[in-house]
């Protein structure tokens, strides 16, 4: 899955296991196919939510950076980001 890792400047593959992911419009379904296919994804609200985040990011040609990663940039650590994604 082509991604940015911390800019877009930054092209690599896949996801970024320390900092910022960018996931560009051209990646999603690639993205989604991964949650949907997810054994746990029948049962679980928090990646069907991430689905429906990335199919809107889809519609709307959208990038998209998980929020786990905006977390660690905030470093707010009480707040609980399991399934939300940010968009520009």
């Amino acid at each position: 899955m082509k991604s940015y890792f911390h800019s877009i400047h930054r092209p690599e593959t896949g996801l970024a296991y320390n900092g910022i992911t960018l996931i560009p419009p051209e990646s999603l379904s690639l993205f989604y196919e991964a949650v949907v296919s997810s054994e746990d994804y029948k049962t679980s609200n928090e990646l069907s939510n991430l689905a429906s985040k990335i199919l809107e990011a889809f519609e709307d040609t959208k990038h998209m950076i998980p929020l786990r990663c905006l977390k660690e940039i905030l470093a707010e650590d009480t707040k609980k980001i399991a399934i939300a994604l940010a968009t520009f």
